[in-house]
C-alpha cells in the first residue's frame, strides 16, 4: 500500500501547516505540567507562568503574591501572557487575507492600522478581554510588525498592567489586615 503525500501548493500553506501543529503543542504541553499541581497555594513560579500563558494568572495572583516574591511575579506574568501571543502573530504573518472577520476583529484592525505599536501597547496595559489582544497579535503579524516590536510592545504593557494590578493586590491586602 503506498502512502500519497499531500501536494502543497506554496511555501505559505507548509508555514501554515507548521504553525498549527505547534499551536496544538504548545498549547498541549502546559497542561501536564499544571496538572501535577497539588493546590494554588503551592503553585509556584513555573505554575503562574503556566496560568498566565492560559490567561487567568491575575486571578490567581491575590492567593500567591504574599508567598512568592512580587516583582518576579510581575515579570513572569508579564512574559507568560505575551508569549502566548506569538502564535496569533504567527498565523497573522503567515496567512494572506482575514476571512469572516468580526465586528471586534474590524475594530482592531483599524485600531492597529491607525495607531501601531501604540496600539498593542494599548490593548496589553487595559484590561481587555484577552481575544481581543490576540486579535491584536493576528493584525500586527498580518501587516508585517516585526515580531520583536510587538513582543517589546506588548511587554511594555502587560508589565505595566501587572504593576498596577500587583500593587493594588498588595495595598488591598494590607488595608483588610490580610497581609502581616
Amino acid at each position: 500500500m503506498k502512502i500519497k503525500l499531500p501536494n502543497f501548493r506554496s511555501k505559505r500553506e507548509v508555514l501554515r501547516l507548521s504553525a498549527g501543529a505547534a499551536a496544538l503543542v504548545i498549547m498541549i504541553i502546559p497542561l501536564f505540567v499544571y496538572r501535577s499541581l497539588e493546590s494554588i497555594k503551592g503553585i509556584g513560579y513555573l505554575g503562574y507562568f503556566v496560568a498566565n500563558y492560559f490567561g487567568y494568572g491575575l486571578y490567581i495572583l491575590p492567593f500567591i503574591v504574599t508567598k512568592l516574591n512580587p516583582a518576579i511575579l510581575i515579570l513572569i506574568g508579564a512574559f507568560g501572557s505575551t508569549i502566548d501571543e506569538f502564535f496569533a502573530w504567527y498565523f497573522g504573518r503567515a496567512t494572506e487575507r482575514f476571512e469572516n472577520k468580526s465586528k471586534s476583529h474590524e475594530i482592531v484592525e483599524k485600531y492597529i492600522t491607525r495607531y501601531g505599536l501604540r496600539a498593542i501597547f494599548t490593548m496589553a496595559v487595559l484590561p481587555f478581554p484577552g481575544f481581543l489582544y490576540t486579535i491584536a497579535g493576528y493584525v500586527g503579524g498580518h501587516y508585517g510588525i516585526p515580531y520583536r516590536y510587538y513582543f517589546l510592545a506588548g511587554f511594555g504593557g502587560r508589565l505595566l498592567r501587572n504593576v498596577v494590578y500587583t500593587i493594588g493586590v498588595l495595598y488591598t491586602l494590607n488595608q483588610t489586615g490580610w497581609l502581616k
